[in-house]
Parts: C-alpha cells; structure tokens; sequence
C-alpha cells in the first residue's frame, strides 16, 4: 500500500504499467546474451524500481522536500525561475544522453536502441513532472478530458505501455535471423 494517504486509480495502473515493462525487458534479457542481456537486464530494475518509487511515492516527497526548503529560505514565491533552470538542465541532460545511448547501442546493442531512447526520454518525463511541481500536469489538465486518473499520468501509462511493447518487439525481432 502506498504511503501517501490518497490512493488514485492511476498509481495502480502506473505500478502495473512499470512492472509490465519490467517483465518485458526480462523477457528481452532472456532472450539475449552478454551484454545485450545485461543491458536489458538493468533496464528491468529501473523499471521495477521506478514503478515502486511512483508508487511509494517517493517523487512527490522529493517536491515536497523542495517546497518545503524554497518556503523556509524565503524564495518559493520566485521558484519559477529556478524550476525552469533545473526543467531545461534536464532537458539538456536528456538530450545529451539521448546522443550518446543512440551511438553506444548503434555499435553494441543496435535491437535496443529505440527502447534505450523511449526509456531514457520517459526518465525525463517523470523527472521534469517531479521538478515542475504540477506544472506539467495543470498544462495538461486543460488539454485533455477529466476522468479517475490524472492527465499527467495517462501520459506516462501510454508512454511505459509504448516502451514496453517495443521491447517486446525488440527482442521478438533477436531471433529472427534474417531480419538486421
């Protein structure tokens, strides 16, 4: 059970979205050898890890964490600035590791270069989310409909739900030898 007191829909559906992404990428592993496996491998516990941080809800009482600091050094009434410095680093580390997982499993792990990048992008999404402190979600409550879960997260679901099933292709394709 979740340590915060509200429990939404969506943190059940995000802890079972993340698992499903971590069994895909064991799945992915099983199918592999060396370092490719390995790769997979560790994939797979950040996913299951990540899933049970969101669910413990660990970001939320980082951001809490952070507001609380901001409000007793006397600058959370201008922590936008500041926010969107650390949202852009993010963006830019991303980005940067964006570059360098592209090259690295183009020469080592070409199957998992797509899954590497939706994964490390979804790591920004959730991490840009925490910093934002419901920017991101407010942004997107006045784009999508209202329902049980929140918009922020139905973006995340359909994004974990997307890196998932291109693991699960990903290593599909590994046995087919015909196939680059």
């Amino acid at each position: 059970m979740p340590l915060h007191a509200q429990v939404l829909q969506s943190d059940s559906l995000r802890l079972l979205a993340y698992c499903t992404l971590g069994g895909s990428w064991l799945w992915a592993a099983r199918r592999s050898a060396g370092l490719q496996a390995r790769v997979c491998s560790v994939m797979a516990g950040a996913a299951f890890a990540l899933g049970f941080a969101l669910w413990f809800d660990v970001a939320g009482d980082v951001a809490n964490l952070g507001r609380r600091a901001a409000g007793s050094e006397g600058w959370y009434g201008g922590r936008r600035p500041v926010q969107a410095a650390f949202i852009l680093a993010i963006l830019g580390l991303t980005l940067a590791l964006s570059a360098c997982v592209w090259r690295l499993a183009g020469s080592r792990t070409p199957r998992l270069r797509v899954p590497l990048l939706l994964f490390l992008a979804l790591l920004g999404y959730v991490v840009i989310r925490t910093i934002s402190l419901h920017q991101v979600d407010a942004y997107l409550n006045r784009t999508v409909a209202r329902s049980d879960v929140r918009e922020g997260d139905a973006v995340e679901l359909a994004w974990v739900l997307t890196v998932a099933g291109t693991v699960v292709v990903s290593a599909a394709r590994q046995g087919n030898k015909s196939d680059p």
